[in-house]
């Protein structure tokens, strides 16, 4: 948690919350709890959450999570309430299937079914108490998986180590709703075609996010046991309930995760790297070297950087896909925060949600709206530059500030023109003001960064529009267009 609090606030996500809910225990009606922080207080910050979650007990008779998450999407407590402009991210942690005893019966205490917790994620059910939140809410799970390939079908990978999994599951799968009408919920399932998973190559710590774009996205599933996940996927198939029969195992847990648009990581590839021969009483989650004795730290921090490194770029996603295309495009994300802007002064225009544009939530996007001198708030520009890990100046979009946005910029022709509020970023305005003009030159000489090359705002040495799982020696300043290649999370509706 410290990692992805400092990923976070480096890279201009802060004023971050954490809350913390418990479930499982020694007996079969074991309940969910939320812990708080002081009097009545949910959410707490990294340090407060690590404390509580230091406390936690790892033996007991049996673990369901949907009781802890029904808790923590406010299904059971209407306390826990999010910010209106908040980025939900839930993250779901077990090394125990659904439901389990100690003895391997199944227990099941949470009645919400899938559909039921899957719906809740959504914007227009999560308690803001206000308004509803801006982006509906994602589950990552790490969990008791067994995440495997078919070898056969992919023989060059031949020992590798699958540690995490994101991919579309289903089309045609309506979880706003719940009714009594299975054919209002329900349409005959189909996989999606695009899949990626996440690999570390076999005597080396290198890591990979393959992506495949393929009709038979189920092969390489391989859930609680090989039989699992197809069986889920009859139940489907064979309709005919108000909700999906679930059946124990951590399949449920996948599902959902998939169906928020998560990513599920192997908790057992990372319990395998742990010394259990020397625990000594100490908790293998707990951030305390002395109390790790780990195999191989070198891929316990792989393992750590890519799970961080996918949260941040879901995160990324809630707060940044400004066209609502369902992925991150600087080529038209970045022009869209200006184009949102331009509703603003522009009668013609219906006003865009500020909400989704002041980055600062001070409440003010573009002030003077109606004046003369109307200005986009400074300081959601610099959140928006850094949460995209570009550089002011960057007008052709290829994260850097060089000779060719000049060329860019003056080839558009409105430096100090005689029409008024007419320039955007890709135009020269850098300054916010909409206008191209000597201020703009004034930002961009205080930023510091021409031919500077690619932007490092957090200092840990990686570009920072590139994830982990992208090798930097292999982007070309001289050549690379800013058109991304790798893993990106994509939310896109294949339906449409």
């Amino acid at each position: 948690m410290p990692k992805l609090e400092e990923k976070l606030v480096g890279r201009g996500i802060t004023n971050n919350r954490y809350a913390v809910v418990g479930f499982g225990g020694p007996n079969g009606q074991a309940p969910s709890r939320a812990f708080t922080f002081g009097p009545s207080e949910y959410f707490g910050t990294v340090d407060d959450a690590i404390g509580a979650i230091s406390g936690f007990h790892n033996a007991g008779g049996n673990e369901d999570g949907w009781a802890g998450l029904a808790r923590a999407v406010s299904l059971r407590d209407a306390n826990i309430t999010f910010r209106p402009e908040a980025a939900v991210q839930f993250v779901m942690v077990s090394d125990e299937f659904r439901g389990e005893n100690s003895d391997g019966s199944a227990t099941l205490i949470a009645e919400e079914t899938l559909f039921e917790l899957a719906s809740h994620l959504h914007a227009d059910n999560l308690e803001s108490g206000a308004v509803s939140v801006l982006e509906d809410a994602v589950l990552t799970l790490v969990g008791n998986v067994d995440l495997e390939l078919v070898v056969d079908d992919w023989p060059e990978l031949g020992d590798d180590r699958i540690i995490g999994i994101d991919v579309h599951v289903l089309d045609n799968v309506n979880v706003d709703k719940n009714s009594d009408d299975p054919n209002n919920d329900v349409l005959p399932g189909q996989f999606d075609d695009d899949l990626t998973f996440f690999r570390i190559e076999d005597g080396t710590d290198r890591l990979y996010a393959d992506q495949y774009i393929e009709p038979n996205a189920e092969r390489f599933l391989d859930l609680d046991d090989p039989s699992g996940y197809q069986e889920w996927r009859t139940d489907l198939d064979d309709y005919s309930y108000t909700y999906i029969p679930l059946t124990t195992g951590s399949a449920s847990y996948s599902m959902l995760a998939w169906e928020s648009r998560g990513t599920v990581w192997d908790f057992n590839y990372f319990n395998d790297l742990f010394d259990h021969t020397s625990i000594n009483g100490c908790n293998p989650a707990q951030s305390n070297p002395s109390c790790a004795p780990w195999i191989n730290k070198a891929q316990v921090d792989v393992f750590t950087d890519a799970f961080i490194d996918d949260l941040f770029e879901k995160f990324r996603l809630q707060i940044i896909d400004f066209d609502g295309s369902g992925h991150i495009d600087l080529a038209d994300d970045l022009p869209a925060f200006f184009d949102a802007a331009v509703s603003f002064i522009d009668p013609n225009i219906p006003n865009a949600d500020e909400r989704v544009f002041d980055l600062n939530n001070n409440g003010v996007f573009v002030s003077g709206a109606q004046t003369a001198s109307p200005q986009i708030d400074p300081a959601d520009i610099e959140r928006m530059i850094v949460l995209f890990g570009t550089q002011f100046g960057d007008s052709n979009l290829d994260f850097q500030y060089s000779t060719s946005d000049f060329i860019a910029v003056f080839s558009v022709g409105e430096f100090e023109d005689t029409n008024e509020l007419n320039s955007t970023w890709i135009d020269g305005d850098w300054s916010g003001d909409f206008e191209f003009d000597s201020s703009d030159f004034v930002v961009v000489f205080t930023a510091d960064t021409f031919e500077y090359g690619y932007a490092d705002i957090d200092g840990d040495g990686r570009y920072d529009f590139l994830p982990i799982w992208v090798d930097q020696n292999t982007i070309d300043p001289l050549t690379f267009d800013g058109l991304v290649s790798w893993y990106q999370p994509n939310w896109a509706d294949p339906t449409v």
